[in-house]
């Protein structure tokens, strides 16, 4: 420390004893949470008073409130503190909520690095992957799910076919693995063999007896699973959505009880997405072949679960009318936003059900996304070039007047194709996963204080 700083800082311990304590706290009540993070900065005694505001109130749970807003909030608390649905966060941990939501205004300008976790041809192709903490799960086309941390795995469970989708999860209130490493106890992987399969997430060869836990629900394909809480709704090939809910286990089991809710399929059309969020309330939406997304189903702490809606009211949309081409994904997050993709390289986005919007990043990259990831205020395009593109959104309607040529982050990853994506915040800041068939990446972005 300069000596003129160190004279300032001496400076400042001197004069805060003259600040009535009472006032100042009523003072930093008022306050946003970056100029709360600036006052624990100016000297000891104010960061004490800060850190003993905070023990006593929830000031930090109150500027996430006022600042953020509630989907990207959920997502935050979702990825730093997997289990919050049941448990009863700290305000020190809304601290961390805060940081974690600063930090993804300002990594466009930090310095990364990235980590190939894994090249090894001998392993069948990735199809799928999903992180927890610092670990990476991945599905494989010959049926097996790994679970890897740096360039060690273990073999999670075997499918006999394809596994399609992961998904990762919490139960009970409790998550024993918690901590930087892991932050989930159960993968759950859908497959082609029809399956559903809920494993632990550990690296003991030897699982718990009742392990895996499978569901065989489906008569076709399994495509797609989204987790939520103590939630997930699975969707197969045939437009059948089942969802289920884990409930804690009893005398001392292990294995968590597995409870279907309910099983949703229409005549009229097929179900293409299927999406699962909330907060005290969970709800499911479905987005169907004619562009249609709506809610199926919603329940949680104010209400029981009930399903929203039968088959007479599926009613026809116009949506995409205006799409040409073959469909090739179809990505649905949060209550309805929707992302299509199709064989003509066009990007069709639809918000909440505003008239969508179609983009084509071919005269921008010369190239086009194939899978994409929407995380917080983040819009990250995986590209059939193997390059990241990633766009910071103030609101979410900016999707609707999305700047293709404004790109926040890029980075030239490989020169595959790019097929899933994933973040994951730890204690050292955020990382991105990213996968093509043959190897998996992790990007951990360098907080300016650790360089």
């Amino acid at each position: 420390m300069y000596a003129g700083q160190e004279q300032r800082k001496n400076m400042n311990d001197k004069m805060i004893p003259y600040l009535n304590t009472q006032v100042t706290e009523v003072i930093l009540s008022y306050v946003d949470g970056k100029c709360l993070a600036r006052c624990e900065q100016v000297c000891k005694l104010w960061k004490d008073l800060v850190r003993s505001l905070s023990q006593r109130t929830h000031i930090w749970k109150t500027c996430c409130v006022k600042e953020i807003s509630r989907d990207v909030r959920i997502d935050l608390l979702n990825n730093c503190y997997p289990g919050w649905h049941d448990l009863s966060l700290r305000d020190s941990e809304w601290k961390i909520v805060y940081k974690t939501w600063c930090q993804w205004h300002h990594v466009g300008k930090w310095a990364f690095i990235t980590k190939t976790l894994f090249e090894d041809t001998s392993l069948r192709p990735v199809t799928c992957m999903k992180t927890s903490g610092t670990c990476v799960t991945t599905g494989h086309n010959n049926g097996d799910v790994l679970l890897w941390c740096y360039s060690n795995y273990v073999k999670v469970t075997s499918h006999k076919k394809c596994v399609t989708d992961l998904g990762v999860m919490v139960y009970g209130g409790e998550c024993k693995n918690y901590s930087d490493q892991l932050k989930h106890n159960l993968v759950v992987s859908t497959s082609e063999d029809h399956t559903v399969h809920i494993n632990p997430l550990m690296f003991q060869n030897e699982k718990p007896y009742g392990f895996p836990v499978v569901i065989r629900e489906h008569f076709l394909c399994v495509a797609m699973v989204r987790t939520f809480g103590s939630m997930f709704a699975v969707l197969s090939h045939d437009g059948r959505i089942s969802i289920w809910q884990l409930n804690t286990p009893t005398y001392n089991k292990k294995v968590p009880e597995v409870i279907k809710l309910h099983t949703l399929r229409i005549s009229s059309d097929l179900f293409r997405a299927v999406s699962i969020w909330g907060s005290k309330d969970i709800q499911v939406s479905a987005m169907t072949s004619n562009g249609l997304c709506i809610p199926i189903f919603r329940g949680g702490h104010s209400c029981p679960y009930k399903l929203l809606q039968e088959e007479a009211h599926f009613l026809p949309s116009n949506m995409w009318e205006e799409i040409h081409g073959r469909i090739l994904k179809i990505f649905l997050w949060r209550y309805g936003i929707s992302i299509v993709l199709t064989d003509h390289h066009y990007m069709h986005i639809s918000v909440n059900g505003c008239k969508q919007r179609q983009y084509n990043t071919m005269p921008y990259f010369n190239s086009h996304p194939v899978t994409i990831l929407l995380y917080g205020e983040i819009l990250l395009l995986g590209m059939e070039s193997g390059t990241l593109y990633m766009y910071l959104l103030s609101q979410i309607t900016d999707l609707l007047t999305l700047d293709l040529g404004a790109v926040y982050w890029q980075h030239s990853l490989c020169s595959d194709p790019v097929i899933a994506l994933d973040i994951a915040e730890t204690s050292n800041g955020p990382v991105i996963a990213a996968a093509t068939n043959n190897k998996v990446f992790c990007i951990p972005f360098i907080l300016p204080q650790l360089r």
